[in-house]
C-alpha cells in the first residue's frame, strides 16, 4: 500500500507491507533471468531489507506523529501550546504558594530576598530574570520539610519584631498550618525566632498540564455563545488567576443545584469560581454572558461599569471554599522490606499530596487513587509493596471508598491528613 492522505486522513503502510513491497521490488529488478531470491531472515538479503523497511516505517512514525500533532487532542507538549493559539487559548502557567512570617532579631542584619533573581516579587507572581542558584535568598522552613524564600531583601533594626513576605521554593499548591514555619534554614546571626502567626496569604497551584489544557480548549468552543453556563464556563476559566469554575442553573431539573442546604430559585444561575481572579473581569463576563434577565446567586456582590455605555450591572458569584480531605490506607509489604520509616512515609505522603489536584465539586474513588498511592510507594523506593483500602472523610471519623465533594466546595490535602498502615 502506497502512503497518501485522503478525505479519511493520513494513510501509511504498515512494516510488513513495506517487506513485501521491497521484497517485489527487488524481485523484479534483479530476478530477471528466473532465478528466485532468498529473503529469508538470516541471509543478507533478507537482513538488508529488513533494514531498508525499518527505516522507511521509523520516517512514517516521524511523518504520523507530525500529521497527529495538527490535531490539538493528540498533541503534547511544546507542540501543543502552538495548536491551543489557533483558539486563542494559552496554556496557565503555575504559581507560587505565598506567607507572611514573623521575624525577631537581637541586632541590625540584612535578610536576602528573591529581588536579585526576579523582576516581579509581588504576591501574584514571579518572573525569573537572570537566575542565579546561589542567591537563593533567606530560607526557612516548616515542620513538613517545605522551604520558604524570603521575597524582598531587608534590614531589620536590633530588637524589632516585622511581619514579612515569603514565597514557596516549590511552584504548586504547598501549604503549611499556622505557627508551623519555625525553622531557619538560612542560620544568620542574629536571628532570634521565626513563625507564621497568621494563615497563608495565597496557595500556589501547578502548571495546567496537557490534559486540562485539552479540556479547556474543549470547553472554549462555547464562548461565542450567549446566555449558556457553558459560554460563561468556558469565558471565566479563560481568565487570568481562575483555575477552575461551575456554573449552575435551576432550570426546572429534577436534581436542583443547592446553595446553603436550599435549591436555587427556579430560573436563576450561580457561578462559583477557583483562584485569584479579578473581580471586575469575573463580574464583566456575567454581564456579557448571563445579562439582565437572569437572577444571580451569591455572596459576592460586584458592580461592574461598562467603560463604554456607562451601564451598570450587579454581578453575584461564590468563590469556591476548601474542604478539608482526610485519607488513610494501609500497605501490604510483599518482598523482604517488611517496615517503611518515618521518613518514607513522609516521602510517600507528600508525593500523594501533589498528584492529587481537585476540582470544584469533584468526587475522590477508592480506584481513582490506587495508581496515585503506587507511584508513590514506587517513586519513594518500596518496590515490593501494595496499597489497600484506602478510605476517605470529611471528618477523621467516618469513612468512605467514594466521597462527593459539593457544589461550591474544592478538597484540599495535606501530608499530615495521610495516614499509611503497614501491614
Amino acid at each position: 500500500m502506497s502512503d497518501y492522505i485522503d478525505e479519511n486522513g493520513l494513510h501509511l503502510s504498515t512494516l510488513d507491507e513495506t517487506v513485501t513491497e521491497l521484497q517485489n521490488g527487488f524481485t523484479n529488478i534483479y530476478s530477471t533471468g528466473g532465478d528466485g531470491i532468498n529473503f529469508d531472515s538470516e541471509t543478507p538479503d533478507g537482513q538488508a531489507l529488513t533494514i531498508f523497511a525499518q527505516g522507511m516505517d521509523i520516517v512514517r512514525q516521524v511523518v504520523a506523529d507530525t500529521y497527529n500533532s495538527f490535531d490539538p487532542d493528540a498533541a503534547q507538549g511544546t507542540i501543543l501550546d502552538q495548536r491551543l493559539k489557533i483558539n486563542n487559548i494559552y496554556r496557565k502557567e503555575g504559581s507560587f504558594s505565598t506567607t507572611y512570617i514573623t521575624i525577631t532579631v537581637d541586632k541590625t542584619v540584612t535578610l536576602t530576598g528573591l529581588d536579585e533573581n526576579y523582576s516581579n516579587t509581588s504576591e501574584t507572581g514571579y518572573v525569573v530574570t537572570d537566575y542565579d542558584s546561589t542567591k537563593i535568598g533567606y530560607t526557612v522552613q516548616d515542620d513538613a520539610g517545605n522551604e520558604w524564600y524570603l521575597v524582598n531583601t531587608d534590614t531589620l533594626i536590633q530588637n524589632t519584631t516585622t511581619q514579612h513576605l515569603f514565597r514557596a521554593k516549590e511552584i504548586g499548591a504547598v501549604t503549611s498550618a499556622v505557627g508551623t514555619i519555625t525553622t531557619p534554614s538560612t542560620v544568620i546571626a542574629g536571628v532570634v525566632s521565626v513563625i507564621n502567626n497568621s494563615t497563608q496569604l495565597t496557595t500556589g497551584h501547578k502548571r495546567e498540564s496537557d490534559t486540562e489544557a485539552k479540556l479547556r480548549r474543549r470547553r472554549s468552543v462555547a464562548i461565542t455563545g450567549a446566555n449558556s453556563c457553558d459560554s460563561i464556563e468556558a469565558a471565566i476559566l479563560d481568565l487570568a488567576g481562575i483555575t477552575d469554575c461551575k456554573c449552575y442553573e435551576n432550570y426546572g431539573q429534577s436534581v436542583v443545584p443547592q446553595r446553603n442546604g436550599a435549591d436555587i430559585p427556579l430560573h436563576s444561575v450561580w457561578l462559583v469560581v477557583s483562584g485569584a481572579g479579578d473581580a471586575d473581569k469575573i463580574a464583566e463576563v456575567m454581564y456579557k454572558k448571563n445579562g439582565y434577565a437572569r437572577p444571580m446567586e451569591g455572596s459576592i456582590d460586584h458592580l461592574y461599569i461598562n467603560p463604554d455605555t456607562g451601564r451598570h450591572y450587579e454581578a453575584k458569584w461564590d468563590n469556591a471554599s476548601a474542604l478539608r480531605l482526610y485519607m488513610k490506607f494501609n500497605v501490604k509489604m510483599l518482598g523482604t522490606q517488611t517496615t517503611i520509616d518515618a521518613a518514607t512515609q513522609a516521602e510517600i505522603k507528600t508525593l500523594i499530596q501533589n498528584a492529587s489536584d481537585f476540582t470544584i465539586n469533584e468526587a475522590v474513588t477508592q480506584n481513582e487513587y490506587v495508581s496515585i498511592c503506587q507511584n508513590a510507594l514506587n517513586t519513594a523506593g518500596v518496590m515490593e509493596a501494595l496499597p489497600l483500602d484506602i478510605l476517605f472523610s470529611t471528618d477523621n471519623s467516618t469513612w468512605y471508598s467514594y466521597l462527593e465533594s459539593d457544589y461550591d466546595k474544592i478538597f484540599t490535602l495535606t501530608d499530615s491528613d495521610i495516614a499509611i498502615t503497614v501491614l
